[in-house]
């Protein structure tokens, strides 16, 4: 095997890129070169094929994904991509003998077969991501790899429709072929990916019941709240995007009166808004994790899937919201990928992924499932199930915003603090990317603790004057954002009790920030600072950063 032992890791990530993209696109080829196939060629039925490809699509992850973790903890997760591709490879060329000899059944086993290798590619392919990149660039890293997935996701949807329409003029085998080259491609790049040694763990073994392990390994992680909640908010965007997909193979039909292959025409747009949405959701997000976009993707996914299933045959609309389906997606999905790799321990990080990756593909067959039961049995129409599907969706944008209103409000208040102020900040590289640090500034204005939040991506906790703390207009707000009260005239047992608040947070990871002087400067030099740093570090071993704010 040839590989790139000893190359800049820049160029591997970007090597990882190619071979992610190129794999993604194969697979939605290939998945749709089936379903065209059967029905527009053999004559099989639109809704069942559809159903049923989409079943045998995701059956691999489900049966797959638990050993693809224990081979990524395991092994080199750069030797497990590299072998993925070439599997891919030769059954693409053995994909082109079936539709040669026009077999229904080989089809969905190469079908099946392509899955499997996908399966085992997966977690290999989010674990080696932070052994190719820094950790204050995993955001920037999920975003290149989740649009560019999300890409090649729907270009693939789009790419059988154009070829067989255009270039090939229905000719399957032509298509066939290009899936060969694709897959090629794929086995070229990862082939240029640096090699990585194993760093996981040795002790998961082979079990027919991976079921019960998958299970296990996530009821072990309810101790961590959000890492919980954000594998099951992972798995609802892949089921929410294989139930869309789905849809608008049968929105153009019924709308327009299109074919099944002139649908996938509807593709590129949701392609382009996933892609903006992801690349967007990395620019914000920085050295951190931003995830006030969560609640923001949500709010733009429910309103995107409603307003589907109310609006007129009119084309320029429907392409409109499925721009803003694909952008709230986009921004929905990078925070959440990032996170998962950022907070998963690594001997454990191929284990979780795997999890993860079962999670995920099984809401992909349930999408599968409830597609046929939507308009099989029950006859309901596409735009019946983009309102169903809003529906779900305003729920958990609900569930976002309880759960996570410190984090929207915050990014709203990066966004507004932003576009009032031109903010420079100098020694942003001294600022740790995670853990506790006791932030120490000035005080020039009232908005300075605004100011200081836009320079995070992190969240702050703020130490506050009582008297302000207490206004009632605002206190809400301030609760929201978990603001730390304390005052000078404060009797001895409370003054303690927000010191210990204080350094709870910090032991908790947090950034604390405190305004020893109290009071704004009048003329721009520092005040006599307040009692009170030294009770908050004092016996504890975590840095004090000291901010100056100028200018403002």
């Amino acid at each position: 095997m040839t590989t790139m032992k000893h190359a800049n890791p820049t160029h591997s990530f970007a090597w990882l890129n190619a071979t992610q993209f190129f794999g993604a696109l194969n697979d939605n080829v290939f998945k749709l070169l089936v379903v065209f196939f059967l029905v527009d060629h053999l004559g099989f039925d639109r809704k069942s094929t559809i159903g049923l490809a989409s079943i045998v699509f995701v059956i691999p992850f489900l049966l797959f994904s638990h050993a693809a973790g224990i081979l990524a903890d395991r092994y080199s997760k750069q030797n497990i991509i590299f072998y993925a591709k070439c599997m891919e490879t030769t059954l693409m060329a053995v994909g082109l003998a079936a539709i040669l000899l026009g077999s229904p059944a080989l089809l969905y086993a190469l079908l099946f077969f392509m899955c499997m290798q996908s399966a085992f590619f997966g977690p290999s392919k989010y674990g080696i991501i932070p052994e190719l990149v820094k950790q204050d660039e995993l955001s920037r890293a999920n975003s290149f790899l989740i649009g560019l997935s999300y890409l090649a996701i729907i270009i693939g949807a789009f790419v059988p429709s154009l070829f067989l329409g255009t270039v090939f003029r229905g000719s399957y085998i032509g298509l066939a072929t290009v899936c060969v080259g694709i897959s090629a491609l794929g086995l070229v790049s990862s082939s240029r990916i640096k090699e990585t040694a194993p760093v996981g763990s040795t002790k998961q073994k082979f079990t027919p019941f991976f079921v019960v392990d998958i299970f296990k390994t996530l009821l072990s992680l309810r101790k961590d709240r959000y890492l919980f909640i954000t594998l099951i908010s992972v798995a609802y965007f892949l089921f929410l995007g294989a139930f869309i997909q789905q849809n608008l193979l049968l929105l153009g039909p019924e709308v327009f009166g299109w074919d099944t292959t002139t649908s996938g025409y509807l593709f590129p747009v949701a392609a382009i808004g996933i892609a903006m949405g992801a690349l967007v959701s990395g620019k914000l997000s920085g050295r951190s994790i931003e995830f006030g976009l969560v609640p923001i993707g949500t709010v733009g996914l429910t309103v995107g899937c409603l307003l589907m299933g109310g609006v007129s045959a009119s084309l320029p609309a429907i392409l409109a919201l499925v721009f803003l389906i694909g952008i709230s997606a986009g921004l929905f999905i990078v925070p959440l990928q990032a996170f998962v790799q950022q907070k998963s321990p690594r001997e454990r990080l191929g284990e979780i992924l795997a999890c993860m990756n079962f999670l995920n593909f099984l809401g992909v067959a349930i999408a599968a499932l409830l597609f046929l039961l939507f308009t099989k049995i029950w006859g309901m129409t596409a735009k019946d199930c983009f309102i169903v599907n809003g529906i779900i969706t305003a729920v958990l944008a609900v569930a976002a915003f309880r759960i996570l209103p410190d984090f929207f409000i915050r990014f709203c208040i990066l966004i507004l603090t932003r576009i009032i102020y031109r903010i420079r900040t100098v020694g942003y590289e001294n600022m740790p990317i995670t853990g506790s640090a006791l932030l120490v500034s000035n005080h020039v204005t009232w908005s300075d603790a605004l100011i200081l939040s836009a320079t995070q991506q992190r969240r702050i906790r703020f130490i506050m004057e009582r008297r302000i703390y207490s206004n009632r207009w605002l206190n809400p707000l301030f609760r929201l954002m978990k603001v730390i009260p304390i005052s000078a005239n404060d009797p001895p047992h409370q003054l303690e009790a927000s010191i210990q608040t204080a350094r709870q947070a910090l032991d908790e990871g947090f950034l604390v920030c405190t305004f020893p002087e109290q009071w704004l400067t009048r003329n721009g030099n520092l005040l006599r600072f307040k009692p009170g740093i030294e009770h908050i570090l004092k016996g504890t071993d975590h840095p004090l950063i000291p901010i100056y704010i100028g200018g403002a």
